[in-house]
């Protein structure tokens, strides 16, 4: 079976002929038609599920690998027909679930929006207390932190003295329910298909990362829901291996990210490639994206600290005939952890673990499901985002070409004069603010003239406002 309609964005394997890869288009969250490829031609849509749930004893006795006082997505009352309906697109094999294989039991592990979360827990407190009172419903979001106050006045320094103010309380390990984004749509289709093609030609064997810039907006699809609008990809100097990418020294690092605040744009996150399908993330990975979450923070109105940095995940989906990409976020849990230096190195991809403290040092323990654990699986941390493109991937807000050469990309030369005359030549028809609507050539300026005459183009670009004439027949005088 195939599901359209957005579900996770995939791409066709034929990149490398040059077929344009396919986006799923964005359709609202009710849209979605399950279609049964392998009876019907042309498919139809799935039967209308029956209500009757199965015993718990039924469930458990065909799905459940846990002992009795474990709880999994298997023990939820589900229905015959929904596990005829089973996906085997999933990342686990036929007689495995997860929230993804039925979308009435997926409902209910979505991930509601934060500032839905945030109204949610002011309702409840709605008539239980007077108006200029507080509740723990209605106080403001603690900032999570795990360090231990050294310098506590009411005893002697640790390891000599401790009191309960100054040793932080045990973590338990659980899982986030809200995200502070619910969808990623991929405004930039020609660009995410060039740095998926490009890395499709090196065999899927040299991996790629790239920042990814854009914007936020509201999401109609979520109560109160947050979309990241992807316009523009940035590879920086890297060296691509099989298992990961070495990350370089940038020069034009400082250039990109002015050039994109000119265009009103803003880093939102970074993708980046991988063949590896033994985790939807990995130790190594959580604690990357959790490093750059912690970078890329805000502060939310609540006076909370939150990240909208976003990870995209390119890989071979299946039996590798298709590429897919997910996105993730990681648990504001994970972030604080992270940033308190809690977790441990390890070489296992799948196994996260608690580092072991340096004397006279103190770390807080972990409690996994009730129990202290020195290990603890990645996907504790992970949080599903969705994904999709636009209706009519035309209707950019600020670029409209991705066609010039791509920066820094591995086996291609830097782009020249020559490759900014062609460029021209191509939309020589277009007006000034339109004709360098290109990230990419906007970079190329920054080089070959000047930051400043770049970012006073990209100023007229983001503004819809035209180019002064002298600067015109400057531009085109390169």
């Amino acid at each position: 079976m195939i599901y359209v309609a957005n579900q996770d964005t995939k791409f066709t394997s034929n990149v490398v002929s040059g077929t344009q890869p396919k986006i799923q288009e964005e359709i609202k969250n009710e849209d979605v038609t399950m279609i049964d490829t392998s009876t019907h031609k042309g498919g139809s849509p799935s039967k209308t599920m029956s209500k009757k749930p199965l015993t718990d004893e039924e469930v458990k006795k065909a799905h459940c690998t846990h002992g009795s006082n474990a709880k999994c997505i298997n023990c939820l009352g589900v229905t015959k027909e929904m596990i005829k309906e089973m996906k085997t697109q999933c990342k686990h094999g036929p007689n495995e679930k997860c929230p993804n294989c039925f979308e009435d039991v997926k409902s209910q592990f979505k991930h509601e929006s934060f500032e839905h979360y945030l109204l949610e827990m002011k309702s409840k407190c709605k008539g239980q207390h007077k108006p200029d009172q507080k509740c723990q419903n209605c106080m403001p979001i603690q900032q999570l932190s795990y360090k231990v106050n050294y310098n506590c006045p009411n005893h002697k320094p640790f390891p000599e003295g401790m009191c309960n103010k100054c040793v932080p309380p045990a973590v338990v390990l659980k899982r986030q329910t809200f995200r502070h984004v619910d969808y990623v749509s991929f405004m930039n289709f020609t660009e995410m298909a060039s740095f998926v093609g490009s890395w499709q030609q090196t065999g899927c064997m040299e991996q790629k990362m790239a920042w990814l810039y854009g914007y936020y907006s509201e999401d109609p699809n979520y109560p109160e829901g947050v979309r990241v609008n992807i316009e523009a990809v940035y590879e920086p100097p890297q060296i691509g291996e099989i298992n990961g990418v070495q990350e370089l020294d940038d020069p034009l690092q400082n250039k990109v990210d002015m050039l994109a605040e000119a265009l009103t744009l803003e880093k939102v996150g970074w993708i980046f490639t991988s063949i590896n399908h033994d985790a939807f993330l990995s130790a190594q990975e959580v604690r990357k994206i959790a490093k750059l979450q912690e970078q890329y923070k805000v502060l939310h109105p609540e006076g909370y600290q939150v990240s909208k940095f976003v990870t995209v995940v390119v890989k071979p989906k299946g039996d590798g005939s298709e590429i897919g990409i997910d996105c993730y976020m990681v648990s504001d849990q994970c972030q604080a952890l992270e940033r308190d230096d809690i977790f441990g190195n390890t070489d296992s991809r799948k196994k996260m673990t608690l580092r072991e403290p340096t004397p006279n040092e103190m770390i807080p323990s972990i409690i996994k499901e009730g129990k202290p654990a020195k290990e603890f699986e990645p996907d504790f941390f992970i949080v599903s985002l969705t994904n999709g493109q636009p209706k009519n991937n035309k209707d950019y807000n600020y670029l409209k070409f991705y066609d010039f050469p791509v920066y820094n990309r591995s086996g291609k030369k830097a782009p020249t004069s020559k490759d900014f005359k062609d460029y021209i030549k191509r939309h020589k028809g277009e007006t000034s603010q339109r004709k360098y609507a290109c990230f990419q050539a906007l970079i190329f300026l920054a080089e070959m003239l000047d930051i400043h005459t770049a970012l006073a183009i990209a100023q007229n670009v983001a503004n819809e406002q035209p180019l002064d004439s002298g600067l015109v027949e400057l531009l085109e005088s390169l």
